[in-house]
């Protein structure tokens, strides 16, 4: 573990596991609303909030370079080991979000349905069983599987790179 460069009452782990110093224990880190792993850092009289990824990459890397981020290689926003963490632009972590399928829509909108039972709707829909049938057993207006089953551009099932990634998954 290595000192934390903007509080040394930390240390940082490759692993992205934060140890205070003061309290000679690990901190619990908690999860944002975006999925990441989060620390409150305490310097008298100030607290700073710090993502565990970032302070990984600032403890072994160095700080940010201007108009980057960080990229977590694997798409696993949980995964803050060294290893899967570097600095990028933002077109590099846009481009692994969509190499990861993390941008399909049904990741970032409120869907009412999981990518698995797209995958059953769109089947439904090949073996021949109407859209209002399919629509009221999911509990969703028929537009909404016209969309799904017809898999046009910018619908439900977003752009058309995400029905590759639903046949991935």
């Amino acid at each position: 573990m290595k000192p934390y460069p903007h509080n040394k009452d930390y240390l940082v782990s490759k692993e992205g596991r934060i140890w205070s110093v003061k309290t000679d224990r690990f901190l619990v880190p908690w999860l944002t609303t975006k999925g990441y792993r989060t620390i409150e850092l305490y310097s008298s009289p100030k607290v700073m909030t710090r993502t565990v990824h970032q302070m990984v990459l600032e403890t072994y890397i160095g700080d940010r370079p201007t108009d980057m981020e960080c990229r977590h290689l694997d798409g696993n926003k949980e995964n803050n080991h060294l290893d899967n963490l570097s600095w990028g632009s933002v077109k590099e972590n846009r481009e692994d979000a969509k190499n990861h399928c993390l941008t399909t829509g049904l990741k970032f909108c409120n869907s009412k349905i999981t990518p698995k039972e797209i995958k059953r709707v769109i089947r439904m829909g090949k073996e021949g069983i109407k859209q209002k049938d399919i629509a009221s057993y999911f509990n969703l207006h028929q537009s909404q599987i016209s969309r799904i089953i017809s898999r046009k551009r910018n619908s439900w099932v977003g752009e058309e790179r995400n029905v590759e990634c639903l046949q991935k998954g």
